[in-house]
């Protein structure tokens, strides 16, 4: 029985410690706006988009026929949607900084983004401007940062008009080729909701093109009503395409959670098995108890022991024998939480809240286990237990 309340004490603090982070993960904001989002990906081939004009063009005829979708308030396109891939990242050098050695380089998450990107998305501009279509190929190259970046490389100044290069040049004469911030935009968890958002920085798609883009839809449709439309464009405009990946971005803020989940709903199923068995062991224990002395609790009444006094006698046993498994449970459960804390998020390894709470629970559970065993013994009629031998 001691073993069993320790090791329910051990499950039931891990099941709840991950309670506690799964519901703190749901709450972290991710930077954008999930909620009637839709995203399909989609690859343009070489042989059939040899170069960047054609492959622009495709990508700018559809986003303007996605958003001309009934029920489609906005559309726009993105090299990597949040939390479905990491992404890549890309050193860069701050205009105004001296030239970092490569391997000491900052790095950012790095995006190509079409115009209207930030709306679509729900991500706010904070200064400056997003992207739009006087942002082409001859004209300035620009570049939308996010705060992080922004404070990081211009603490205390404006940063709209800086500049940066995407990539360090190996030689000092090397011509630099660079992006001037038009824009600073809100922190996007872009690799999980469990990671905070480091620097981010943003090229417009016409500057510079890429053949595997996704294409986000903004829209009052559900799924199963967008996809077959959003399959038979695409078709319409070439029908060698294959559009995939399409989801919801509620499904991919959904699916980035999956690990968390599991690993919440696994340890609750065991933590509430190990409950039922320390009810179960609590409960044999002392009905075991109480039934091998009978007599003796007979003695103690004919010698005026009241029926009150034997039962709390009896539940008193009980949780003399709960302390101790809690006891032990709590030491074990010290060591073996600061093992799971890189399961957990935002949630110390040993959260004092949630041991008592098992505790008390645990203890609640003991003397109800306990108290059928003691009504059993307030009833023992003492001279029919005296006349047992």
């Amino acid at each position: 029985m001691i073993v069993q309340v320790a090791l329910s004490l051990v499950l039931l603090v891990a099941a709840g410690l991950s309670i506690k982070s799964f519901d703190k993960l749901t709450r972290v904001q991710a930077g954008f706006d999930s909620s009637s989002l839709l995203s399909f990906q989609l690859f343009l081939p070489p042989a059939q988009y040899p170069n960047e004009s054609s492959q622009l063009a495709f990508q700018k005829q559809l986003i303007s026929r996605l958003a001309e979708f009934p029920g489609v308030k906005s559309a726009a396109a993105t090299s990597v949607v949040p939390l479905a891939n990491p992404g890549a990242r890309f050193v860069f050098w701050a205009d105004g900084h001296p030239l970092p050695p490569l391997h000491q380089a900052p790095l950012a998450s790095y995006r190509i983004v079409s115009p209207g990107y930030f709306a679509t998305m729900g991500i706010p501009v904070l200064e400056g401007r997003e992207f739009a279509e006087i942002d082409q190929k001859t004209s300035l190259s620009v570049g939308v940062i996010n705060r992080e970046m922004a404070e990081r490389m211009w603490p205390g100044e404006n940063p709209i008009g800086k500049r940066f290069s995407v990539g360090v040049p190996l030689d000092p004469k090397e011509e630099v080729q660079w992006t001037t911030v038009v824009g600073v935009v809100g922190a996007v968890r872009q690799t999980a909701l469990d990671t905070e958002p480091g620097m981010e920085m943003y090229q417009p798609l016409a500057q510079a093109p890429f053949p595997a883009m996704s294409f986000v839809a903004r829209t009052s449709l559900d799924l199963g009503a967008f996809a077959e439309p959003a399959r038979t464009l695409v078709a319409s405009m070439n029908s060698d395409l294959l559009v995939a990946g399409l989801r919801s971005m509620d499904e991919i803020l959904h699916d980035s959670v999956a690990p968390y989940r599991f690993n919440m709903l696994l340890l609750t199923i065991f933590g509430l098995a190990a409950l039922v068995l320390s009810a179960v062991g609590v409960f044999g224990v002392i009905s075991y108890s109480v039934s091998g002395r009978v007599q003796e609790i007979g003695i103690r009444m004919a010698l005026g022991a009241s029926s009150r006094r034997v039962g709390r006698l009896v539940i008193g046993e009980g949780l003399v024998l709960t302390m101790i498994g809690l006891a032990i449970g709590s030491g074990i459960a010290f060591w073996s939480m600061r093992l799971m804390s890189g399961l957990l998020f935002d949630v110390g390894s040993m959260d004092s809240l949630t041991t008592v709470s098992v505790a008390a629970l645990l203890t609640l559970v003991a003397l109800a286990a306990s108290y059928i065993p003691a009504r059993r013994a307030m009833n023992v009629d003492p001279i029919i237990a005296l006349r047992q031998e």
